[in-house]
């Protein structure tokens, strides 16, 4: 099976990897042993998830302290910290 395959929420099938990728944003449980069937486990890619493929496609990402209350916008940079934009 391809990523097109893999990837596909309906009847229509991607055409092309931005909107394979799109479509496993908003499904992020689609295609999960599939896909994790497709990868390596030789150097440089591990390690490996294992046999068991994940239950989602999602990551949650916990962001403790101050200056989080009611912001209008966050957004992370590379290094991982917050910018909060305050209501106006």
């Amino acid at each position: 099976m391809t990523l097109f395959a893999a990837a596909t929420p309906a009847s229509t099938a991607p055409t092309n990897t931005i909107q394979a990728a799109l479509y496993l944003a908003q499904s992020p449980t689609l295609g999960l042993s599939t896909l994790s069937g497709f990868a390596s486990s030789s150097a440089p890619f591990q390690p490996t998830l294992g046999s068991t493929p994940p239950t989602s496609w999602t990551i949650a990402i916990n962001y403790i302290g101050g200056g989080l209350n009611a912001p209008a916008g966050i957004a992370a940079d590379s290094a991982g910290r917050l910018v909060a934009e305050p209501r106006q």
